[in-house]
């Protein structure tokens, strides 16, 4: 199986496409119909990521800070062990475990561990089990859903001209990894892209 273009050939060539064609201005029907096209997948892309933004923004985040507020941070299950020679190491405690499982020396102390933790726990189900706080991580899902509908639509288009290879370039370096279909559309629309312009120059 031929592997795909690295990440760095990819983005050399994506960075001299555009700027060989972004002087190619669609001029042929079909041509006009893939630039309304695309504008208006951008557009649905753009006005579903700024719902999400706005809904994170003004309602998830606050009412989450509210839910945490209430739960508390979560304790720790670590048990401190001191070796003979003074090394200190931690051993993680099981939530599910007793007491009882540990040497006599330490139960007091995972007893503790083990109570401090199944009141957070309690705390934390008490809250996530909210109609109102289960209302809203819904809504929210539903608007990260729409906008990662909207973003792979948008990428899955060939680009039409270097404006908008461009733009497709941006959105996959949002992350910190090129996804690999991202990868692949982006060779192709450089490549496509690069081909136009040559075949506008020979027409000169």
């Amino acid at each position: 199986m031929t592997a795909g273009p690295s990440r760095r050939r990819l983005l050399a060539a994506v960075a001299t496409a555009p700027a060989l064609a972004l002087a190619i201005t669609p001029v042929s029907p079909v041509a006009a119909t893939e630039l309304s096209d695309w504008h208006r997948l951008r557009g649905t892309f753009e006005a579903a990521r700024a719902a999400a933004d706005r809904y994170h923004r003004r309602t998830y985040k606050p009412f989450w800070d509210e839910v945490e507020a209430a739960t508390g941070v979560a304790p720790s299950l670590l048990l401190a062990r001191t070796a003979r020679d003074g090394t200190v190491r931690h051993v993680r405690i099981a939530p599910g475990s007793s007491s009882a499982d540990y040497l006599p020396g330490q139960q007091a102390e995972v007893a503790t561990i083990l109570d401090n933790y199944r009141a957070w726990w309690a705390r934390f189900e008490a809250s996530e089990g909210r109609p109102d706080w289960t209302a809203v991580r819904d809504q929210m899902d539903r608007l990260f859903d729409a906008e990662e509908a909207a973003r792979r639509a948008l990428m899955a288009k060939p680009a039409p001209d270097g404006e908008a290879l461009a733009y497709k370039v941006s959105l996959a370096l949002e992350s910190d990894e090129l996804a690999p279909t991202d990868r692949a559309v982006l060779h192709r629309d450089a490549v496509r892209v690069a081909c136009a312009h040559s075949q506008a120059v020979e027409t000169i």
